[in-house]
């Protein structure tokens, strides 16, 4: 296996690979992942280029105290994928919501942290 990463005008390189096929998957954390299988010949070039869409899911909720029901404001509140990375974050409002966008699709998990609430 090989990785690489593109530079900031999205080009990226894999040198040195042997003939024989491959898949390619392109991942970043404001996008959906994809992936395109290439067969390579001996000593060949082949330029392979990806549109990437924008995750599609949003988080959004409220988070209030159980007892009150009065809005706890700057909680901190993360959600992480199957593998527990974190995927996106949001702080809640004055009015204890909060929306976390482009969320990759799948089933993933939301933890709260707020350190200063009793």
């Amino acid at each position: 296996m090989t990785t690489t990463q593109t530079d900031v005008n999205g080009n990226y390189l894999l040198s040195n690979l042997a003939a024989g096929t491959y898949q390619i998957v392109t991942s970043n954390v404001d996008y959906q992942a994809a992936a395109q299988t290439v067969t390579l010949t001996t000593n060949e070039v082949k330029e392979v280029n990806f549109t990437l869409n924008g995750n599609p899911a949003t988080l959004i909720g409220r988070f209030v105290d159980k007892e009150t029901k009065l809005p706890i404001i700057g909680a901190l509140i993360e959600v992480f994928d199957a593998v527990d990375v974190s995927v996106g974050f949001g702080l809640t409002d004055e009015n204890g919501q909060y929306v976390i966008e482009g969320l990759p699709q799948g089933i993933l998990c939301a933890g709260v942290r707020f350190w200063l609430y009793v």
